[in-house]
């Protein structure tokens, strides 16, 4: 049984065999095509040329498809104006603002984003505020670990989303009856 591939899978690989011979080393055959055509599924096409554009001026191989999503995401924050700080810009931001508005102030507390400042939260702002001169390269360390840790989880949750949408509906249909029963309360031992 050969898969035939929907018209947006077609666009997908109409623009990455485009890009091909930019890469003249790759392997790339049509079988690896309809499976990047399938994992990009739920890639707006401009999205995906625009990304394939700066790989093209970027990378010396054909890039995977984990590769292709995160340029993209570059691209699209760049574009949008809302690339989350490193850690250590988010540190830097938050000693600004220590510096800047007293914890006893009725001035709100601001912050770039809403990642800096659930970092500073689950820190604890005024343990961020009672910091001694000797203990702030520990602090540092640890808020960047904590928003470093941070930044992992909602890159595994929008990787988690990207993969539910591109799932068959039959398959994600199986997929969340088993993940539904797996977290299912179990009946204690008597």
């Amino acid at each position: 049984m050969t898969y035939s591939p929907n018209d947006k899978q077609k666009e997908i690989i109409k623009i990455l065999c485009g890009f091909r011979p930019a890469f003249p080393n790759s392997k790339v055959d049509s079988d690896t095509m309809l499976i990047y055509a399938y994992a990009l599924l739920d890639m707006d096409t401009g999205v995906l040329y625009a990304a394939m554009t700066k790989i093209l001026h970027t990378c010396k191989f054909f890039p995977s498809v984990a590769e292709i999503r995160a340029t993209a995401e570059e691209m699209l924050q760049f574009n949008n104006k809302t690339s989350i700080p490193t850690a250590g810009e988010a540190w830097e931001e938050v000693q600004r603002v220590i510096r800047t508005i007293s914890p006893y102030s009725s001035k709100p507390w601001t912050f770039s984003c809403p990642e800096v400042e659930q970092a500073a939260r689950q820190f604890g702002l005024m343990e961020l505020c009672r910091l001694q001169e000797n203990e702030v390269n520990t602090a540092r360390a640890q808020f960047m670990r904590i928003y470093n840790q941070q930044q992992e989880k909602l890159k595994m949750q929008r990787e988690m989303k990207a993969v539910l949408q591109t799932l068959p509906p039959s398959r994600k249909t199986q997929f969340l009856a088993v993940a539904r029963s797996i977290m299912a309360p179990k009946p204690l031992l008597q």
